[in-house]
Parts: C-alpha cells; sequence; structure tokens
C-alpha cells in the first residue's frame, strides 16, 4: 500500500466549467493522480484513482480562476424553476400510478416497499449511468485512464469557515 502525499485541485478542460465527479491529486514530485469523486456528500470512503498519459496542470483551478469558475451564473436559478414547472406539467399529463404502481390509499405495506424499492433502484441507476457518462467524457479527452487502486482521505479536502469539514 503506497501513500500518495500532495494537494487536491478541481481542474476544467474547456476553461468554462470544473469538471465534475473527479479531482486531481498532485504529489510533491509532479505525479498526477485522477481520483473519481460522484458521490460528493460528505464522506471517507475509499475512492478509484486513475493515472492518465497526459498531464493536466495547466488544467488547474487555483485563485483567480476559482473565483471566475465558481462564481454563480445569471441562469443559476433557472434549471430548478424549469423542473418545478415540467414535474407539474408532467404529473397533470401523466398518470401517477404509471411509474410505481397503484396508489397506496389503503396503507398496504408492501405497495409501500415495492414503490420505495423502485424508487431507490432507479436512483441508484441514475447514479451509475451518471458516473459511466461522466467517465467516458473525461476519456474521449484525455485518452484512456489506468486505474491504479483505490484511495481514502486521511485529511479533509476542504474545510468551511464554520470548521465543517468535506471529505
Amino acid at each position: 500500500m503506497k501513500n500518495i502525499k500532495g494537494q487536491a485541485f478541481s481542474f476544467s478542460l474547456d476553461g468554462k466549467r470544473a469538471v465534475k465527479g473527479w479531482f486531481l491529486i498532485i504529489e510533491d514530485d509532479g505525479k498526477e493522480y485522477l481520483v473519481r469523486r460522484n458521490f460528493s456528500l460528505s464522506s471517507n470512503w475509499y475512492r478509484k484513482v486513475y493515472r492518465s498519459n497526459h498531464s493536466l496542470k495547466e488544467y488547474l483551478i487555483i485563485g483567480e480562476d476559482y473565483e471566475r469558475l465558481s462564481q454563480s451564473s445569471k441562469y443559476q436559478g433557472w434549471g430548478i424553476g424549469l423542473g418545478i414547472a415540467i414535474g407539474a406539467i408532467i404529473n397533470q399529463i401523466v398518470p401517477s400510478n404509471l411509474f410505481f404502481g397503484a396508489i397506496n390509499s389503503s396503507g398496504d405495506a408492501m405497495i409501500g416497499i415495492k414503490s420505495i424499492g423502485t424508487l431507490i433502484l432507479v436512483t441508484a441507476v441514475s447514479f451509475s449511468l451518471a458516473s459511466v457518462i461522466r467517465k467516458m467524457r473525461l476519456e474521449r479527452q484525455l485518452g484512456s485512464l489506468v486505474l491504479i487502486g483505490k484511495i481514502k482521505s486521511k485529511t479533509a479536502l476542504k474545510v468551511l469557515t464554520n470548521g465543517r469539514e468535506f471529505w
């Protein structure tokens, strides 16, 4: 087992937005490691580590770039509003029992378990699909990524001013 000591960075391949689901660790000797981080809740799990044959130092988001890329866009709230509006329209058009089966108005436990299980399954498949698509996009831009193992952080990636740590 090898310890990787270095700094974690976000990076942007197009200069407009950070690559989601990944961060870059650069060791003191200059070695670069891509870490797959698709689940963004604060958790200290083992994460897959990859190597690329392309250097990503020129794509790092630091200093002024970090401020510029993290500023809120004027379109930031549009997605939420649009999602609420489209959800309400779909709710009126599509029958509610199409995806989850019969409505559980009688309080039947089996219908409830089936509905919740379906929701969990669909969510897990969606997250997995997003992870695979993110990796395919990154491989399309960088070439092949070689899995070298798993990593678990010993220190938090980010500490907020209120003391909250994000792993």
